[in-house]
């Protein structure tokens, strides 16, 4: 919807952050061609550079659109900071993964974690690099939406846990692995730099699995303190 106050699409209580309504140009096609350039030249100075520390004509040098156009198509660098924020987390790509989950196209759950992580590690590897580069950035309002949507990956991941393997609503550890996956879905793009040598199907598979390894162990009941402690006695030598 329309904010005619501020001239914003969106709602930065839902999942897509605030955009400025830009509308000076007709042509759709043109209108999404060269936002595309801007965003993805911005994307990779943002990373370079630091937000901050990029301006609006290096981005219009990197892109190829020039300084006097460049506002047909973005209000400025805070617009395009959210319409890449958007793009990560409301993408055609990322919203496929969502509906495939929840019209039950995966056979399991290391299946769903498989295809979340690839995309995450590929499409999104720069994106996730940014959103976590420039959280200080953001204005307070954007920064909470942000923080949200981990938020909504957290209880999207948790109740599918519940539900996969039966386990009640005040199960904590369903939310505890949910908070896992989300981390680890952030964790290679963060390490990129020490982990670009490593081939990328092993590094899918081998944390896949192992995260697969720590769900199954849901289906067991969780032990009493008083259960634990009898096993750490029992592992005692005496």
């Amino acid at each position: 919807m329309t904010n005619a106050k501020t001239g914003t699409k969106g709602s930065r209580a839902g999942r897509a952050l605030a955009v400025a309504e830009v509308d000076a140009i007709r042509n759709a096609e043109l209108v999404e061609q060269r936002r595309a350039q801007i965003m993805d030249a911005a994307l990779e100075l943002f990373l370079q550079k630091g937000f901050r520390a990029t301006t609006v004509r290096d981005i219009c040098a990197a892109s190829g659109v020039n300084q006097a156009s460049f506002y047909d198509y973005v209000a400025n660098k805070e617009d395009i900071l959210r319409r890449l924020l958007n793009r990560m987390f409301t993408g055609p790509d990322s919203t496929a993964i969502a509906d495939r989950r929840k019209a039950g196209a995966y056979p399991s759950i290391e299946a769903y974690l498989q295809d979340l992580f690839r995309h995450s590690w590929t499409v999104n590897r720069q994106a996730i690099q940014l959103s976590y580069r420039v959280i200080r950035d953001l204005d307070s309002e954007d920064r909470r939406a942000v923080l949200n949507r981990d938020r909504l990956l957290v209880d999207d991941v948790a109740g599918l846990l519940r539900a996969e393997l039966s386990l009640p609503e005040d199960d904590q550890r369903a939310a505890i692995l949910a908070n896992l996956v989300v981390f680890i879905n952030a964790f290679v793009p963060m390490r990129d730099w020490n982990m670009r040598d490593l081939d990328d199907d092993l590094v899918l598979q081998t944390i896949t699995s192992g995260m697969a390894a720590m769900i199954r162990q849901l289906a067991q009941p969780a032990a009493s303190d008083g259960e634990n402690n009898e096993s750490g006695r029992t592992g005692r030598k005496e």
